[in-house]
Protein backbone atom coordinates (compact mmCIF):
# COMPACT_ATOMS: atom_id res chain seq x y z
CA UNK A 1 0.00 0.00 0.00
CA UNK A 2 1.26 3.85 -0.85
CA UNK A 3 0.95 5.92 1.93
CA UNK A 4 3.43 8.37 -0.20
CA UNK A 5 2.22 12.09 -0.42
CA UNK A 6 0.13 11.81 3.22
CA UNK A 7 0.93 14.28 6.58
CA UNK A 8 1.43 13.05 9.64
CA UNK A 9 -2.20 14.39 10.77
CA UNK A 10 -3.26 13.09 7.20
CA UNK A 11 -2.58 9.37 8.05
CA UNK A 12 -3.42 9.77 11.37
CA UNK A 13 -6.71 10.87 10.11
CA UNK A 14 -6.87 7.69 7.69
CA UNK A 15 -5.70 5.23 10.91
CA UNK A 16 -8.98 6.57 12.37
CA UNK A 17 -11.13 6.14 9.17
CA UNK A 18 -9.96 2.38 8.22
CA UNK A 19 -10.08 1.49 11.33
CA UNK A 20 -13.76 2.36 11.81
CA UNK A 21 -14.54 0.98 8.49
CA UNK A 22 -12.93 -2.46 9.96
CA UNK A 23 -14.87 -2.22 13.08
CA UNK A 24 -18.12 -1.53 11.38
CA UNK A 25 -18.72 -5.52 10.57
CA UNK A 26 -16.99 -6.73 14.14
CA UNK A 27 -14.89 -8.92 11.99
CA UNK A 28 -11.23 -7.93 11.67
CA UNK A 29 -8.94 -10.25 9.42
CA UNK A 30 -5.48 -10.57 8.99
CA UNK A 31 -5.14 -8.61 5.86
CA UNK A 32 -7.12 -5.63 7.60
CA UNK A 33 -4.46 -5.74 10.83
CA UNK A 34 -1.47 -5.97 7.76
CA UNK A 35 -2.55 -2.86 6.20
CA UNK A 36 -3.02 -0.82 9.21
CA UNK A 37 0.92 -2.46 10.46
CA UNK A 38 1.73 -0.81 6.90
CA UNK A 39 0.41 2.31 7.56
CA UNK A 40 1.75 2.55 11.01
CA UNK A 41 5.21 1.78 9.96
CA UNK A 42 5.39 4.87 7.75
CA UNK A 43 4.27 7.27 10.86
CA UNK A 44 7.72 7.35 12.43
CA UNK A 45 6.77 6.62 15.92
CA UNK A 46 9.88 7.92 18.53
CA UNK A 47 9.33 3.98 19.86
CA UNK A 48 7.37 1.55 19.89
CA UNK A 49 5.61 2.21 22.86
CA UNK A 50 4.81 5.43 21.17
CA UNK A 51 2.86 3.59 18.53
CA UNK A 52 0.99 1.41 20.31
CA UNK A 53 -0.47 4.50 22.43
CA UNK A 54 -1.47 6.06 19.24
CA UNK A 55 -2.86 3.00 18.35
CA UNK A 56 -4.64 2.63 21.34
CA UNK A 57 -6.11 5.89 21.31
CA UNK A 58 -7.35 5.09 17.94
CA UNK A 59 -8.87 2.15 18.69
CA UNK A 60 -10.68 3.78 21.43
CA UNK A 61 -11.78 7.08 19.27
CA UNK A 62 -13.17 4.68 16.63
CA UNK A 63 -15.23 2.37 19.04
CA UNK A 64 -16.68 5.30 20.82
CA UNK A 65 -18.25 6.53 17.20
CA UNK A 66 -21.85 5.85 16.56
CA UNK A 67 -22.40 3.47 14.05
CA UNK A 68 -26.05 4.69 13.23
CA UNK A 69 -26.23 6.31 9.47
CA UNK A 70 -26.18 9.64 11.24
CA UNK A 71 -23.65 9.12 13.18
CA UNK A 72 -21.26 7.50 10.22
CA UNK A 73 -22.11 10.58 8.40
CA UNK A 74 -20.75 12.96 11.41
CA UNK A 75 -17.60 10.64 11.44
CA UNK A 76 -16.84 10.96 7.72
CA UNK A 77 -17.54 15.04 7.71
CA UNK A 78 -14.80 15.16 10.43
CA UNK A 79 -12.24 13.02 8.84
CA UNK A 80 -12.80 14.81 5.23
CA UNK A 81 -11.39 17.71 6.43
CA UNK A 82 -8.01 16.43 6.73
CA UNK A 83 -8.03 15.12 2.76
CA UNK A 84 -8.12 18.10 0.67
CA UNK A 85 -6.95 17.30 -2.60
CA UNK A 86 -8.97 15.34 -5.17
CA UNK A 87 -6.10 13.06 -5.24
CA UNK A 88 -6.09 12.13 -1.98
CA UNK A 89 -9.46 11.80 -0.97
CA UNK A 90 -9.31 9.49 -4.68
CA UNK A 91 -6.53 7.18 -2.64
CA UNK A 92 -8.39 7.89 0.58
CA UNK A 93 -11.63 6.23 -0.36
CA UNK A 94 -9.54 3.53 -2.53
CA UNK A 95 -7.88 2.25 0.14
CA UNK A 96 -11.05 2.51 2.66
CA UNK A 97 -12.85 0.82 -0.36
CA UNK A 98 -9.80 -2.17 -0.18
CA UNK A 99 -9.76 -2.63 3.49
CA UNK A 100 -13.70 -2.93 3.70
CA UNK A 101 -13.64 -5.92 0.87
CA UNK A 102 -10.60 -7.53 2.05
CA UNK A 103 -13.17 -10.16 3.45
CA UNK A 104 -14.89 -10.43 0.85
CA UNK A 105 -18.11 -9.80 2.75
CA UNK A 106 -19.39 -5.72 2.34
CA UNK A 107 -21.98 -5.32 5.02
CA UNK A 108 -24.63 -2.68 4.94
CA UNK A 109 -22.97 -0.63 7.31
CA UNK A 110 -19.71 -0.98 5.19
CA UNK A 111 -21.25 0.08 2.35
CA UNK A 112 -23.10 3.25 4.16
CA UNK A 113 -19.20 4.42 5.03
CA UNK A 114 -18.47 3.78 1.13
CA UNK A 115 -21.71 6.09 0.08
CA UNK A 116 -21.21 8.76 2.59
CA UNK A 117 -17.15 9.13 1.71
CA UNK A 118 -17.65 8.75 -1.99
CA UNK A 119 -20.45 11.61 -1.52
CA UNK A 120 -18.22 13.90 0.63
CA UNK A 121 -15.28 13.10 -0.86
CA UNK A 122 -17.03 14.53 -4.28
CA UNK A 123 -15.95 11.40 -6.00
CA UNK A 124 -17.90 9.30 -9.03
CA UNK A 125 -18.58 6.06 -8.60
CA UNK A 126 -16.02 3.68 -10.38
CA UNK A 127 -17.12 3.71 -13.66
CA UNK A 128 -19.54 6.93 -13.69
Amino acid sequence: MDFSGYTKSQKEALVDLLLYGMYLDGNLSAIEDRRIGELLATMEFPSEDAQQRFLDAAYTRTRQRSVTEEGIRSFVTEVARNFSTPDLRRRTFNLLESMVSSDNNVIDKERTLLALVREEFKLRPAGG
